[in-house]
């Protein structure tokens, strides 16, 4: 039987100067948030397709065409719940729906990365309505376009997060906790910097999934370089495979800019003998970290996505 992957005690999301991984922890629902309503059971389509392009179906189109700028909470939750975002979250609502900073035609979803430990999340889920618990996808893609201000401070951070639990469990109904499993990942910096820029990016796993085999436990991959440069809004992309049970056969990809920066095709995700793991969720944005201790980001800048889109395989 596998062991809960140990939790990492750094708050932090960059390169360790003791272990040259990426790190940091995000526990997933330790903040209540808000959600689009009661969970309950219905008849929505597990699938919830929009559009099919060869082997990959538009699971959910997150682009923010048609919101109106606004920085008040209320007025946020009810453009994303409108949208069919399910669930938005923040330490204290230092967020904003506002235009492109290079083309004001087009909206973005802009957040502050401003002390250690403030925590964003504007999250879509799988199935909704609790009503396919064994068809939720195992795999997803998930591309959005990113842009980071010229002095940026890319530091230590974690920009996403992946919810996945083995079937038949519901990540939000919290019956089942024992066997959930954290996926997330970002482009970090150094941390203490000042201005830092982008240095490594990767993929990292916590809560009760596989410890990884080689290397540090919690770290699929990472992959070391300035993938994101600042000033110009770049195209993320984020594949995930879920293993079948018991097997080394999942996988993580990474793209910037349509060029692939990291894979790992022999995953372990889920721990052994538990039911096939299944993706619960994806959420944008996570918990801006700093090198723990409170400490702040320096300058203080806004994070900004646009154009995010959920596909059921790579396209």
């Amino acid at each position: 039987m596998g062991h809960p992957v140990p939790q990492v005690t750094a708050n932090v999301f960059a390169v360790s100067p003791a272990t040259g991984r990426l790190e940091g922890p995000w526990p997933y629902g330790n903040r209540p948030g808000i959600f689009a309503g009661p969970v309950r059971q219905g008849q929505q389509s597990s699938a919830n397709v929009v559009a099919s392009s060869g082997n990959a179906s538009l699971l959910f189109d997150g682009s923010f065409a048609g919101y109106t700028a606004t920085s008040n909470w209320a007025t946020m939750q009810s453009q994303f719940f409108a949208h069919g975002w399910h669930y938005f979250d923040g330490t204290d609502g230092r967020m904003s729906i506002e235009a492109d900073p290079l083309d004001a035609s087009q909206m973005c979803f802009a957040m502050w990365y401003y002390e250690d430990g403030n925590g964003h999340a504007l999250a879509w889920n799988t199935d909704q309505s609790h009503a396919n618990p064994t068809s939720r996808p195992t795999e997803l893609y998930v591309e959005w376009y990113e842009y980071r201000p010229s002095d940026f401070d890319f530091n230590a951070s974690k920009d996403f997060r992946l919810g996945v639990i083995p079937q038949p469990w519901y990540i939000n109904n919290h019956d089942h906790d024992a066997d959930r499993i954290d996926v997330y990942g970002g482009f970090g910096g150094s941390p203490g910097g000042v201005s830092s820029p982008n240095d490594a990016a990767g993929g990292n796993i916590q809560g009760n999934g596989f410890p990884q085999p080689v290397g540090d436990a919690n770290t699929i991959l990472l992959a070391s370089g300035e993938f994101l440069t600042r000033g110009v809004w770049h195209k993320i992309g984020q594949y995930w495979k879920m293993n079948t049970p018991n097997n080394f056969d999942g996988a993580l990809k990474i793209f910037v800019d349509d060029t692939q920066i990291a894979s790992k095709t022999d995953v372990k995700y889920s721990k052994d003998g538990v039911a096939q793991a299944v993706i619960d969720g994806f959420q944008m944005g996570m918990e801006a970290t700093n090198g723990g201790a409170g400490a702040a980001f320096n300058p203080q800048r806004k994070r900004f996505v646009k154009r995010i889109k959920i596909y059921s395989a790579l396209p």
